[in-house]
């Protein structure tokens, strides 16, 4: 009696966890013997070809006599059927267990695998900068001129295998100095490379100048028509602008961020970034998109009413003023009410940059005035460690031959 007591403490949670109700057509007396029967022809209704079941149900339906206890036999029956019923139970909480054990064991050789990756993917590195030390005549295409040598004067061309489409290609095979370089941004067209000067000691280094303002004896005219800033004009040793079909190719196969450089009259220097820049095609106006702006930069967000303008030249007004600002100004951006940055309009006598960018001191804005300044972008992904180059391989030698 004692063991059928356990059973039915044991088991009696089971009666009130089933998921539909259920119903026997045999009633019972409220003792612990008739408890147990009921518990039996509960799970018997909900599981009817457990093995003793059926043995359970033959003695339901069997007659008084007095050659059997029918009440003994239906007790066994019941007995035997609960005990099975908690064996059965336990084999399936014990496959779950293991079921969970093998999941865990899973999880573990997975991250073994990602951690054996990890250090497979740092070997590669380190391989490939030995490779660079080893062969240093695979990347002679990497030497640049100083910013004080004329064009045409010691530089070397990017050599015909090597294709970086920016300067943080250039940064990620091992080229730490800034200068002129080398880059092919459009993948599909066998053109000549676009010169540019890489600035490989900001914040990281691997920034290509888009925009270079620098005051000199000579400086370059930036009042140019829809195809000068179209194509880019310039030098890539002084002054230059590196042309909205270049920035349209690339801020759509990448994605960069933009930083504005600028060198004040007194010798100081403030800078700024925005998170993202693109740049559309010439059919939809070279539309600028530069949401955001990084807080903690030393200006305003002097990119803001530029943000969703369309580029505007002399001769092809895209503004949002009564007035054509890009002629007003002698300069092409993207205007829309003939202020904020200007960063293309002329020096002025005294040789420098009067923009109506501005920067806060005590409260109060004060103007951007300098001799130098420049725009440049890199992909967002250099603000983490980098690991891929982005090579355009195909070459091009028979083509422009």
């Amino acid at each position: 009696m004692g063991n059928i007591y356990r059973i039915f403490q044991s088991l009696f949670f089971i009666a009130g966890c089933l998921s539909e109700p259920l119903t026997s057509t045999v009633s019972y007396e409220t003792s612990s013997d008739s408890a147990v029967s009921l518990l039996a022809s509960l799970i018997c209704d909900k599981r009817p070809n457990l093995p003793n079941c059926l043995e359970l149900k033959e003695t339901l339906q069997r007659k008084s006599s007095t050659a059997e206890n029918v009440d003994i036999i239906r007790q066994n029956s019941s007995v035997r059927l609960v005990q099975d019923y908690i064996a059965e139970t336990e084999e399936e909480n014990q496959r779950l267990r293991l079921r969970e054990m093998d999941q865990g064991t899973k999880i573990a050789y997975l991250e073994g695998n990602n951690r054996q990756l990890q250090n497979k993917v740092q070997a590669l590195e380190m391989e490939m900068l030995a490779t660079h030390r080893k062969y240093p005549r695979i990347f002679k295409s990497l030497t640049v001129q100083s910013d004080t040598s004329p064009e045409g004067n010691g530089y070397q061309p990017t050599a015909k295998l090597l294709r970086p489409v920016d300067c943080a290609d250039y940064l990620i095979v091992g080229a730490h100095k800034s200068g002129i370089y080398d880059i092919y941004p459009f993948k599909c067209r066998c053109s000549e490379p676009v010169k540019v000067w890489c600035d490989m000691e900001t914040d990281g280094g691997g920034w290509t100048v888009i925009l270079n303002r620098r005051y000199s004896s000579n400086p370059v005219n930036f009042s140019q028509p829809w195809d000068g800033y179209k194509n880019g004009f310039g030098n890539a040793s002084s002054e230059y602008w590196i042309g909205n079909d270049i920035l349209h190719y690339m801020t759509n196969t990448r994605a960069y961020s933009l930083r504005l450089d600028f060198e004040q009259t007194e010798g100081s220097s403030r800078w700024a970034e925005w998170p993202q820049f693109t740049v559309a095609n010439e059919g939809n106006r070279y539309k600028l998109d530069v949401p955001g702006f990084q807080a903690f930069s030393m200006t305003d967000n002097c990119m803001a009413q530029h943000h969703g303008k369309y580029f505007s030249t002399y001769d092809y007004d895209n503004d949002g003023n009564s007035r054509n600002c890009a002629e007003t100004k002698m300069s092409g951006f993207w205007y829309h009410n003939c202020a904020t940055l200007d960063p293309t309009i002329p020096f002025n006598s005294d040789g420098v940059l009067r923009t109506a960018c501005t920067y806060k001191v005590n409260g109060q804005s004060v103007q951007l005035i300098g001799p130098a300044l420049q725009l440049k972008i890199r992909p967002k992904v250099c603000g983490e460690l980098v690991k891929a180059v982005h090579f355009n391989t195909h070459t091009c030698e028979g083509h422009n031959a």
